[in-house]
């Protein structure tokens, strides 16, 4: 018994100087300025030229479901796009928390800033990918407080040193 308690002592002293209590872990409920109904448009930067911008009538909901693909809380943002004509296209998306430093939102992306408070959000996010059929990087800068909501998407194709904007959303809360 004495040779347990001089092991097991020794152990449990060991573990608790190097124990460090961690930051909290960012969830969903950060998000909670996000949930709700938005409306305001879509503003595009073409892909057939690169030059010419479009502009979309946008109402978009967010809201908390769960995943069955990540068995996880997700958020959906579920768009409707209305494209003239009588024409109006639905499409949604899911924003999935990968630990602290990562999300996947329409692909993975690196936090690279974040500022979360109940009633405000600002985030800055990057990744890597194809934008046009070039390899390209990605900034994705989403700013939501209780009334307003912009996320837009800038890009930098390889071997150029200026980004611009391909897209974004602007929204108001729909009461």
């Amino acid at each position: 018994m004495r040779t347990r308690l001089f092991t097991i002592v020794p152990v449990l002293l060991m573990a608790a100087a190097t124990w460090s209590p961690q930051a909290p872990s960012t969830g969903l409920d950060d998000y909670g300025v996000l949930l709700g109904n938005w409306v305001g448009h879509l503003e595009y930067l073409d892909y057939g030229d690169d030059l010419t911008r479009v502009r979309l009538a946008t109402t978009m909901t967010c809201e908390k479901t769960y995943s069955l693909r990540h068995l996880k809380r997700v958020l959906t943002f579920s768009y409707s796009f209305d494209e003239g004509n009588g024409r109006t296209v639905e499409s949604s998306s899911q924003l999935r928390l990968i630990g602290d430093a990562q999300l996947e939102f329409g692909g993975r992306w690196e936090i690279a800033e974040q500022d979360l408070t109940p009633d405000r959000i600002s985030l800055v996010l990057t990744s890597e990918g194809q934008d046009n059929n070039r390899p390209a990087s990605f900034r994705q800068l989403v700013v939501a407080d209780a009334d307003t909501l912009v996320m837009t998407k800038e890009v930098r194709y390889e071997g150029t040193s200026e980004s611009f904007i391909r897209n974004t959303y602007r929204f108001s809360r729909q009461p």
